[in-house]
């Protein structure tokens, strides 16, 4: 289940796959009964658990996307590089121009143009994510995943590009979706 908070409303989407296509089997939204300052507050998650409970949605694979205003990305053309070095440069660009402390964000990158080499990179507070993680957990859910938006995309857009994702295996948040690997150095 996908699940969205835009304060106060929290938007839940929950798909199936159908043969070979995915179906929407659920969407919904309620609003939050307290005002929320940030991501890290617990109470939300705990309104979010009552929902699933009250629509009977299952509470273990829960895909969180932060708020745009949560994730710093922009786009950045690199030479022609490929694999380790790819990622080096990626690495250190992200450790140059992130507005967070040395090691206090999680990152991610996505090509979004293969002939010239042209990379969306974003990153977001680790304490952040681990707030969430945190949160979640005190309120019976299990977050499969955290990703963000693509800034700038409408929705059928940012479909078909992906999106981010924050966090990985030493997160406990499993698998990549798309069967990829996290990238080296995302969990700094």
């Amino acid at each position: 289940m996908g699940v969205f908070m835009d304060a106060p409303m929290v938007y839940m989407v929950e798909l199936n796959t159908a043969v070979k296509n995915w179906e929407i089997s659920y969407t919904g939204s309620f609003s939050l009964s307290e005002p929320v300052q940030e991501l890290l507050d617990a109470g939300w998650v705990e309104e979010l658990y009552s929902q699933c409970q009250r629509e009977g949605l299952a509470e273990d694979r829960i895909s969180l996307c932060l708020p745009v205003e949560s994730v710093f990305s922009y786009e950045k053309v690199f030479p022609q590089l490929e694999g380790r070095e790819l990622a080096a440069a990626i690495h250190w660009e992200m450790e140059a121009a992130v507005p967070f402390e040395e090691g206090g964000y999680l990152y991610d990158s996505l090509c979004i143009g293969v002939e010239e080499n042209r990379w969306l990179l974003a990153a977001t507070s680790r304490s952040e994510v681990m707030g969430c993680l945190a949160a979640s957990r005190s309120a019976c859910l299990q977050l499969a995943c955290i990703t963000g938006l693509l800034p700038g995309c409408s929705l059928p857009e940012r479909l078909d590009k992906g999106n981010f994702h924050f966090g990985g295996e030493s997160l406990e948040l499993g698998e990549r979706a798309d069967g990829g690997e996290w990238p080296e150095g995302m969990v700094s």
